[in-house]
Parts: structure tokens; sequence; C-alpha cells
């Protein structure tokens, strides 16, 4: 098209976009936003592995308290993440719990509810 442009400055811009390079199809790939990568994800394996780990959840606040099974809080926090959910500002794990620091309490109680969610429908995949 004319243009005069580095490798260097196209990685640049597609790593600023939040792009990924993802298999479709026999062999072709292509660019496709992050977040729908992760999104992905969250519906596959990552889906098992929290509804495999959960345990309970409650919210209070603008906090949800995740109970895990011991040792699979960290792989429930990641499940969590993976949703990339607006309002969510990040979610922190121990051994057998999880804290998702929420924006507000609407917020809480909406994440609260699709966690529950998950854990139902993975449990019947």
């Amino acid at each position: 098209m004319g243009h005069v442009i580095t490798q260097a400055t196209i990685s640049r811009d597609i790593k600023e976009l939040g792009l990924v390079k993802a298999m479709y199809g026999e062999g072709r790939y292509r660019y496709a936003r992050l977040a729908a990568e992760k999104e992905r994800a969250a519906n596959g394996r990552v889906l098992n592995v929290f509804a495999e780990a959960f345990v309970s959840q409650r919210y209070a606040g603008n906090m949800v308290v995740v109970r895990t099974l011991p040792g699979m809080a960290q792989g429930a926090a990641s499940a969590v993440d993976a949703l990339g959910e607006g309002g969510v500002l990040g979610s922190i794990a121990g051994d057998d719990t999880v804290f998702v620091i929420c924006e507000d309490a609407g917020v809480a109680s909406a994440i609260s509810g699709k966690l529950e969610g998950m854990a139902r429908k993975g449990r019947m995949a």
C-alpha cells in the first residue's frame, strides 16, 4: 500500500492492540483480540478446574470470597481472571481462598452469581 514501516513497529502495534496469534481451521492463523482468547480459555479447561476446585462463595460489600479445595485457590483465581469481567479490580489467591475485589457491591453481586453458575455448569459437563 506504499507505507514504509518496520517489523518492530508492527509488533509493537499488535501488542498495544492486545492481539494474539490464534489457529483457525487447518493450520491457518489469524490475529484475534486477547480478551476473546481469554474468554475461550475460561469456557474450556479453566472452567473445569474452577468447578472441581469450588466449594462455596459469598460476597460482602465490594468483595467476593471464594472457598476452594486445599491447594486449588490459584487455579480458581486464574479462572476468575480469565473472565476479564469489567468492574473486577483483581483477585488474590491463598491456599484455599480467593478474594475478588470489585469496584462496588453491584459488581460483586453480579460476579458472585456468575461464579456460582460457572461451578454448576462445570459440574454438569
